[in-house]
Parts: C-alpha cells; structure tokens; sequence
C-alpha cells in the first residue's frame, strides 16, 4: 500500500463504529473525500461537492468528524476541541462583543417596534461574522455603517475573532434566520481560521537562502499607486505571478490546499443547507452575501494612517492596538519563521489571501441565490490599516459601501456572481 493509501485508510479508522456501518458507496465517498482533504486541491474538493452535494447530506457528523481530524494534523493540536476554542466568548474580548452585538440590537430592535418591515422598501438582515462585522472598540465596522441606512434593520449575531468553523458548530445563525426570516443574510468568516492562534506559523517555511525582493517592491509602490495594474487581469498577470514567484516557495501549499479545502466544504454546507430549505419553501425570498478580504501588511507598528491627524482616534488607535497587540496574528508568526523582509511578509499575506479570495468567489457562482464581496485592493497602503487584519472606519464604510449596492440592486443585471468593491469606491 503507498503512502497516500495508507494516509486515508489511518483516518478512516479514526472514524470508527460510524464508518463501518455505512453502505460501500458510501464509505468509497467519504475514503475520497479524505484523499482530496488530504493530498488535492480546493478545487477539486468542489468539483466533487458540485457533482455529488449529497456528501454533505449523508452523514454530515462524519465530514464534520473528518473536517476536523484533518483541520488538528494542519495545525498539530492536541485534539479537536481546540478548533473551536476562539477567543471570541471570552474574558474582556467575550465582555466587549457582547456589548457591541447588543448596541447593534437594540437598533436593529428600535426599528423593528417602528414599523419597519411595514414599508416593502425597507430591509431585514441578519448577520453572522467576525471582527470585520463586530470590531469591538473605538471603530466604526461594516455592520454599524449598514445600519447607518434608514432602510436597513441589521440583527448581528456576529462576535470579534470568531472563526468560521466555531459559528457554524454553534448554529447561531440558523436560529436567527428562523426567528427574524430576513430578505440577506450576510456572511463574514475565514480570516481567523487562517491566522488565528498563530496559524499562520503552520503554513510557512523557513528560507534556506537569502531572498532578492526589489523587483517585488517595485510592484507594491505600483500597486499602492493603482491596484488595478496587478488586480485588474487574471492570476496569469505578470505583475502578479512575480508576487507568487517570491511566496510560493516559502508557503507549505499542502497544508494551505488542506485549509482551504476545509473552508470550502464548511462553506459549501452552510449554503447547501440554505439552499435546501429554500428549495422546501423555507425561506423563499432570503439572499446570502459573504465577502473575502483584502491583503493585510504586517506589522507591529501601534499607530497608522489617518489618527495621525487627529488626536482623539490617535488615542483610541493607541489603546486598541496595546490591549489588543498588533503584530501577534501575522507580523510574530512570520518573524518566528525567519521571515525579517517586510516585502516577503507582505508578498506572503498576498498570495494566501488572494488564493483564498479565488477559492470563495468561485464557490459563490455556484448558488443562484448567493453573492460574493471581493474586497481585494480597497486599502493598497498601509496608512489604510488601523492594524494588521482591519482597515480604519472609513476603510469598513467602503466594504460597507458594497454590501449596500449588492443589496439595493440584487435584482439587477448589473449586479454579478462576483461585486468587485473597489470600484464602487
């Protein structure tokens, strides 16, 4: 039996009393759902999903059981219960969501006792996320300028650093969806379970030779410039395979195929499972939209951009970035890795992202009823950062921005698969 072979055939055994006591069919699709996690692509993965969506339906406990055996050997935790231990419950970080998610509530709720849904121009939405949706301190996030529309009546189940993976264990989102039986329900997640916990470590390499990066820093000072010269073509653009020619190598691509792969089939499920109830008349009007990011730089620095000019938000930036410390998501990991040249780190974070952002739009044309935000190239230089994974407010008022025309013209013809935001910005 070769390697590969052998690889699947240990996991299976994992799965124990609950695989032996499936049909041969069934235990065939699930040994290749195993391999593909294992030693494929994203892509492969939901071409499989396409073709065959009853993967998901059969025996749903065993994908989540495999999703997360293989999840644990990608980040070598000690068990599985630490997928799910994001910190976004917890201590002040828990304290602070909690009170952001009722703020936000309470005027979803002041809306609601207004009359709201009286008038057939206005919009309910429930929404589901991470800090791009619940920043907890001093910025004003995506959520807050939605709800900034009279139309719009946001319900937030969204909590700061939450991770894809914990929201859909604890199916928030689907009691909220029957409760309030919105017209979208809006999506933000992945970013953490790709550099949360120093996740990102786990996907780098050491270099073993000192790596010449000018010719790639001739690029970012272009893309800062006009990020169309590097966003505007295919992933076959010059300007952007010198990028991938630099982090490529220094990235382990089994263990970013594995990840992503993972992100794929949790996505995969949600809008499956929506998808079905739509289908039994459940939901009949609701419309889904989720969002990628943009490349983030890493850095350690407390202040950037804007607050410089004013010293209120100078503060406030200040404070957050020392309770919450800048640097420990990407900037730490990859100085861990040897990783000492800001254009490599910076050359890293955009080719993740932006094979992350390519995985997720493509899944996002598969469901009709389904819209994709890519947020790619909204915040090109660094005074655009408030820290390493979010931009400032006005940064969430163009993602924002987004979100609003996708709502407004869903019906429209020229609103695609895919809303590129930046130029709507």
């Amino acid at each position: 039996m070769d390697q590969k072979s052998l690889s699947v055939q240990n996991a299976v055994l994992k799965l124990g009393e609950g695989f032996s006591k499936l049909g041969n069919k069934e235990k065939l699709d699930l040994e290749n759902v195993i391999k593909d996690l294992k030693f494929g692509s994203p892509e492969d993965i939901l071409d499989k999903l396409l073709k065959d969506p009853s993967l998901i339906d059969q025996r749903p406990e065993l994908i989540q059981r495999i999703l997360r055996e293989e999840a644990t050997n990608v980040f070598d935790l000690s068990s599985t219960e630490q997928l799910n231990r994001s910190t976004a419950a917890m201590g002040w970080i828990g304290r602070l969501n909690k009170l952001g998610q009722r703020k936000k509530n309470r005027r979803y709720y002041r809306k609601v006792y207004d009359l709201h849904r009286a008038n057939v121009n206005n919009y309910t939405i429930v929404a589901e996320g991470d800090s791009w949706f619940e920043y907890p301190l001093f910025v004003k996030d995506t959520l807050d300028w939605l709800d900034s529309f009279e139309e719009n009546a946001v319900y937030s189940s969204a909590y700061g650093a939450d991770w894809l993976s914990n929201m859909i264990k604890e199916r928030q989102y689907i009691e909220a969806l029957t409760i309030h039986d919105p017209d979208y329900f809006l999506l933000s997640g992945g970013g953490n379970d790709l550099v949360g916990g120093q996740r990102l470590a786990t996907l780098i390499n050491i270099p073993s030779t000192k790596i010449e990066s000018k010719s790639v820093s001739e690029i970012f000072t272009k893309y800062e410039n006009d990020p169309n010269l590097v966003l505007e073509s295919s992933s076959g653009s010059p300007l952007r395979s010198e990028i991938y020619k630099l982090a490529k190598p220094l990235v382990r691509q089994r263990e970013l195929n594995m990840l992503l792969s993972i992100l794929v089939v949790e996505y995969f499920g949600l809008l499956h499972s929506i998808d079905k109830a739509k289908k039994n008349g459940k939901f009949p009007r609701l419309i889904s939209i989720s969002h990628g990011y943009d490349f983030p730089i890493p850095t350690n620095r407390i202040l950037s951009g804007p607050s410089f000019w004013k010293i209120g938000s100078l503060i406030a930036q200040g404070v957050t970035n020392l309770v919450m410390p800048n640097g420990v998501w990407l900037f730490r990991p990859l100085m861990t890795k040897g990783i000492h040249d800001s254009v490599v780190q910076r050359a890293i974070l955009f080719y993740l992202i932006d094979r992350y952002n390519e995985v997720m739009s493509n899944l996002a044309c598969h469901f009709k009823f389904h819209r994709f935000v890519d947020c790619r190239g909204l915040f090109p230089r660094s005074s655009d950062w408030y820290n390493e994974l979010h931009p400032h407010s006005n940064g969430f008022r163009k993602v924002a921005r987004a979100f609003h025309h996708c709502i407004h013209d869903f019906d429209s013809d020229n609103v695609e698969d895919v809303i590129v935001a930046r130029k709507l910005n």
